[in-house]
Formats: C-alpha cells, structure tokens, sequence
C-alpha cells in the first residue's frame, strides 16, 4: 500500500505575529474549502502505466448483493499529481460465469477531481473484477481490482 502524505494549508496564521493578548472569542477561518483525502483503501495501475487510481473502500469493504459506492482518484503516473480532463467508466464482471453486474453504476465527477461511483451491486459469491477505464483524448486505459465475495 502506498502512503499518502496530507497537506493542509491554514489561512490567518499570524505568521511572525504575538498572539492577542486575553481571550480570543473566534479564530480565522479561511473560505476556501480544504480538502482531505483518505489513504486509499487500494492503489491500481492502468495497463499502459500512464495512471494510477486511488480507490477507497477497498475490496474488504464491499458488501454481496448490496448496493455500495466508493471514491476514485486518478493521478499521474508517479501517483503525486491528480488529473484533469479525463472520463472514468467503472463496471465489473465474474468472467468465469460469464456476466457482469445486474446494475449499471453511475459515475460522478467531483469538483475536488475525486469520482464517486454509485450503483455498484456485486450480487453473488466468487470472483470479480472490477475494470476501470480512464479516457483522455480519445485514448483509454484499463485498472483492474480483483474482489473474492465469500
């Protein structure tokens, strides 16, 4: 698993300044929303190797034959910057049954460039993968998350 180092800026911090003297009935918020991103819960790499996915929950976290949803970042391939300008698809099949999902998931993109994927329903035991598929000028590349449902 890679680790995620999480950076927050603080806005009004009175760098270089002494502190007010007496009590301080409020305190500076800054009006630019921060954004906080989890350690992912799995980190896939597409097939041509130009992305890599962050994807929370994980495969431990997915229920069978109930309706889930997860996040997804797509970043460089060093895993440091997140992208812009690209589509997601997300679906998942059991190949050796030779289907896929009962449901067709949704995916929505975020203004913090996160995906959330909802309608995902894995609906029976055994084997899945779920594919990821990550366009940008009119090229697509593949993830692919491995899921065994007891």
């Amino acid at each position: 698993m890679v680790a995620i180092a999480l950076s927050i800026g603080l806005a009004g911090c009175n760098q270089g300044q002494k502190p007010a003297a007496g009590p301080v009935s409020s305190m500076p918020v800054s009006s630019a929303p921060q954004v906080i991103q989890p350690i992912p819960a799995a980190v896939l790499t597409t097939s041509g190797g130009a992305y890599r996915l962050l994807v929370a929950p994980g495969p431990a976290d997915i229920p069978k034959n109930q309706m889930f949803s997860f996040t997804v970042q797509v970043r460089d391939a060093s895993g440091n910057q997140p992208v812009t300008g690209i589509e997601l698809a997300v679906d998942a099949a059991m190949p050796a049954h030779h289907h896929g999902m009962n449901t067709k998931p949704k995916v929505i993109a975020n203004p913090d460039r996160t995906f959330t994927v909802r309608g995902m329903m894995l609906h029976m035991s055994g084997d899945w993968e779920i594919y990821f598929d990550v366009t940008r000028g009119g090229a697509t590349e593949r993830a692919q998350m491995n899921v065994n449902l007891p």
